[in-house]
């Protein structure tokens, strides 16, 4: 036993020797070794690409001297100059490793060469000499005289590298070479060794002095980073390296400690978040894939639905326990769906029993956690009560059909067209007013046009079109028939608003279609009876017109009738008193003045009652009139009875012309009598006082015009308002104020055909005020005198 432990403590890890070295020794030693390995390695690719290179460089100065020989020895032996070119030949031998050179005659006979011993003789005799493969070079080339220059080249005996190149000579001549470029690769070769060696000395040195910073920087940082890691593995979250520099190390230290930071500060967010799920009224749960979903985690959130997390945990209470006996297999048939078949992520809803023995709906929002063999480990759920939420769904329903109820009951269709998508929804009762499958789904513009009665679908097709476009419908408000196939002619009122989006742009129409085929039909009544009640009008109207005539005729009828005795009363009496007076006593003349009096009265009774009816059915002229100019005439014509009262006439009127559109006649007429009753029945007072104030009743010019006409006289009960205004009411006895009773009610006639009113204020004792509201003028009058 203790010989087996041991052995497996002397070799911990075979295969692993490695590790037995300390860091600080093993990596010099393998960066040397590896730096030993890249020297060696860029060596060998060195030499052969030296060996490249000068093949090339030798194959190219070959090529343009055989280039620059071909030339010459086509001209001398062009020539017939066979001397000359035994000394081209010759001259060859200056070429740097060439070793032989032959010009070669077209029966194989050497015409020139560096050697005289071989001119004349056959080649073939000359090559035997040669090493095998040599000779095959050579007599490769001389197969065929080249139309071109030709290379080969080939080892020679021991390390030699050997040239061998060919080109043809005018007429029928060959130029053999042989060239030896072994030298200039040994000099190259010998470069490259010198700097190999360089190499590995300054790779020597530098490994040694990485080695030792490595040794007094790297590892005692190390260290220091293992002991953090360490503390940190032990739950020690504060633990920091702090290393300083920019070196790996301590970008690693760092980063270690960044680590160590957001560990520390995850750690208190997953405790912050863990209090809020707990303060919140989510619930979370873990279950394990087992019968009756037994529990692994709960938040302390379930406490809100009366249970506590230990009793879920400790397995006395099961979750399946708190679902309602109907959802639970409806559920359990769901779970094991998706435990089987996916997906992992899903959503249910159920009643749960909370702690108080109530249901509440439960919304549990489910994903799965499965092994590498796919086996489903753990399921997790986020539990929300959404009891409120199913309340307000169903009080939502509530109202839904409720208002399906009224739209049936009103006949009233909802709609919506959205212009993006082009996408339209239709609420139930659209489908019923125009006999739609709902199930077809909201019918395109053509079907919806082919509903619509003949002549009204050009106006329906401009409408759709427009909402097609975006673009607001020239009315929002559009009538028309339902299609005769459709069954009975219906009519429908449609009402459009635009719903516009962030950027100005109208991006939804909602509308209305209300059947008003009731209302058309209600309207073609009323139209008929309006005709009926034209025609009855206008025989009315002529009745009225006649006996307006007969009563013209019969008010100059009666007031000549009554004139003309009144004016034999009033003429004999006169005489009575002024040449009979002396036969009469006290009581006769007193008798013939009262006879005198009372046709002065009756005559000024039946003046009044002429204007009366004149004002009543006389035409009136309305036209814009400068209230000042007015006033001022009435004012003149009052001068003499003012005068004469010793009256105070105070005016209040804005020195802007105030314009009113009246008739002019009637108004004067109204402030005649108006002006007249204030001087009659503020005689009394002293001194008599009538004040006249216009104002506009608004800051708009086409605000209306108030004249406010007071006295200081002896006024009257506001019980009597309605009654001064009657025709011959009277407030006072004759004796005191004469009158006829018929000014006030001229004034308030006047007043209604023009289009104003009248009304006093008055209190016994303390005067009257009348006040007179006139419509202002349309256009600005012209002052009097003006242009």
């Amino acid at each position: 036993m203790n010989g087996e432990k041991k052995k497996s403590v002397e070799s911990p890890g075979r295969g692993s020797w490695l590790l037995r070295w300390p860091a600080r020794l093993l990596l010099p030693v393998l960066m040397l070794l590896f730096a030993l390995a890249v020297s060696l390695l860029g060596h060998r690719l060195r030499v052969s690409e030296l060996d490249a290179s000068v093949l090339q460089t030798e194959q190219q100065r070959l090529r343009e001297r055989l280039a620059l020989e071909q030339g010459r020895l086509t001209q001398a032996t062009g020539q017939g100059d066979m001397g000359q070119a035994r000394r081209l030949v010759a001259g060859l031998a200056l070429h740097e490793g060439l070793m032989q050179a032959w010009l070669i005659e077209e029966d194989g006979r050497i015409a020139a060469a560096l050697s005289r011993a071989e001119i004349g003789r056959r080649l073939s005799t000359v090559l035997i000499a040669l090493p095998p493969a040599e000779r095959d070079a050579l007599m490769a080339l001389q197969q065929a005289v080249p139309s071109e220059l030709r290379l080969r080249t080939t080892n020679g005996p021991g390390q030699a590298r050997l040239l061998f190149g060919a080109v043809g000579v005018e007429p029928a001549r060959l130029l053999l070479v042989r060239v030896d470029i072994s030298h200039a690769l040994a000099v190259r070769q010998a470069q490259a060794r010198s700097d190999l060696l360089q190499q590995l000395l300054l790779t020597l040195l530098s490994v040694s002095l990485f080695g030792l910073l490595l040794h007094l920087l790297w590892f005692r940082r190390a260290d220091q980073l293992r002991h953090t890691a360490v503390q940190l593995g032990r739950g020690d979250l504060s633990a920091r390296a702090g290393l300083r520099g920019a070196d790996e190390l301590a970008l690693i230290g760092r980063a270690v400690d960044l680590m160590a930071s957001d560990l520390q500060q995850r750690q208190t967010e997953l405790q912050q978040l863990a209090d809020r799920i707990s303060h919140s009224p989510v619930v979370v749960m873990t279950w394990r894939n087992a019968e009756g979903w037994p529990a692994r985690y709960v938040s302390d959130s379930i406490a809100l639905w009366g249970y506590r997390r230990q009793d879920l945990l400790s397995g006395r209470l099961r979750y399946a326990d708190l679902m309602h006996p109907e959802d639970l297999p409806r559920i359990a048939g769901e779970v094991a769906r998706h435990l089987a078949q996916g997906p992992d992520e899903y959503r249910q809803e159920y009643r749960i029993r909370h702690g108080d023995g109530r249901w509440m709906w439960i919304e549990d929002r489910t994903w799965l956690v499965r092994d590498a063999a796919g086996q489903v480990v753990d399921i997790h759920g986020v539990l929300l009560d959404v009891s409120e939420l199913h309340a307000a769904r169903a009080e939502l329903a509530i109202q839904v059909r409720r208002l399906h109820e009224a739209e049936a009951h009103a006949r009233l269709g909802s709609w919506t067209y959205d212009v993006g998508p082009g996408r339209g929804w239709w609420s139930a009762q659209m489908y019923a007013l125009f006999n739609a499958d709902p199930s077809a789904g909201v019918p395109s513009f053509e079907d919806f046009i082919a509903r619509v009665h003949e002549a009204d679908q050009p106006a329906v097709r401009m409408m759709l079109q427009s909402f097609a476009q975006g673009v607001t419908p020239e009315r929002n408000v559009e009538v028309f028939r339902r299609h005769p196939d459709l069954g009975p002619a219906r009519w429908f009122s449609v009402t459009i608003y635009p719903e516009l989006g962030a950027e100005g742009r109208i991006q939804r129409f909602v509308g209305t279609t209300l059947d008003v085929t009731e209302t058309r039909q209600a309207e073609a009544t009323l139209r008929r009876i309006n005709i009926e009640l034209e025609q009855r009008v206008e025989a009315r109207t002529r009745e009225l017109t006649e006996l307006n005539q007969s009563l013209e005729s019969f008010v100059y009828t009666v007031s000549h009738d009554l004139k003309a005795p009144l004016r034999g009363i009033e003429g004999y009496g006169r005489l009575l008193l002024e040449e009979h007076a002396q036969q009469l006593d006290a009581e006769g003349r007193l008798f013939a003045e009262r006879i005198q009096e009372g046709t002065l009265r009756m005559g000024q009774l039946i003046d009044d009652l002429l204007a009366y009816a004149r004002m009543e059915r006389r035409a009136i002229s309305v036209q814009d009139v400068e209230l000042a100019s007015v006033l001022g005439q009435v004012i003149e014509d009052a001068r003499t009875d003012l005068e004469r009262g010793g009256v105070v006439l105070e005016l209040e009127v804005p020195q802007a012309p105030l314009g009113v559109r009246v008739d002019r006649e009637g108004l004067m007429l109204a402030l005649r009598n108006l002006l007249a009753n204030a001087i009659k029945f503020s005689a009394a007072s002293q001194p008599p006082r009538v004040r006249i104030a216009v104002r506009r009743l608004g800051p708009e010019a086409s605000a209306a015009i108030e004249l406010r006409l007071s006295d200081n006289g002896v006024g009257f009960d506001m019980a009597y308002h309605d009654r001064i205004f009657e025709i011959f009411q009277r407030l006072h006895r004759m004796e005191d104020y004469p009158g006829t009773g018929v000014g006030l009610a001229l004034v308030r006639k006047a007043m209604q055909r023009m289009g104003g009113t009248v009304r006093a204020e008055s209190r016994p004792g303390e005067g009257a005020t009348f006040v007179l509201t006139l419509p202002a003028a349309v256009f600005r009058p012209q002052e009097p005198g003006a242009a």
